[in-house]
């Protein structure tokens, strides 16, 4: 099968014109010619005229967060009462302190001295550990010579 100057299905003896057996299985190029434009004309529309699909965009999803406010302590905002200048009424303020435990803090004060550490109100009779965790985030201890 061969298209060429000649003609279509010639081998080129004959020219073109004979009745041979193997004459019948050639195509004539004119309809190759129309089969390769009618392909290319069916490819060309395939690709121009059918949509593409669109890119999958993924289905939402619902996320759960746990959130926890914390309360703000305003304890941290207010200055430290210090313990080496407190008067009575004023360590009366603090919670778990009363009157008589004033009196007992102001006491030992004036008969060891300045305190040196918070931790220091531990060696105050009545005063024990629950008693300080509740008040040691509002005292502090500034030594008479660090003040200046």
């Amino acid at each position: 099968m061969r298209c060429g100057r000649r003609g279509c299905g010639s081998s080129g003896r004959n020219g073109g014109k004979g009745g041979s057996a193997s004459s019948s299985f050639r195509y004539d190029c004119r309809f190759l010619i129309a089969a390769l434009l009618a392909f290319l004309l069916v490819a060309y529309a395939g690709i121009r005229f059918i949509p593409r699909r669109p890119p999958e965009i993924p289905s939402p999803k619902t996320v759960t967060l746990e959130v926890t406010i914390a309360p703000v302590e305003f304890r941290e905002l207010l200055p430290r009462l210090d313990l080496n200048s407190a008067t009575a009424a004023e360590l009366e303020e603090l919670p778990g302190i009363g009157p008589e435990l004033a009196r007992r803090i102001i006491a030992y004060r004036e008969a060891h001295g300045p305190f040196r550490s918070v931790k220091e109100l531990l060696n105050v009779p009545g005063i024990g550990p629950a008693i300080l965790e509740r008040i040691q985030d509002l005292v502090t201890v500034i030594l008479p010579d660090e003040g200046r």
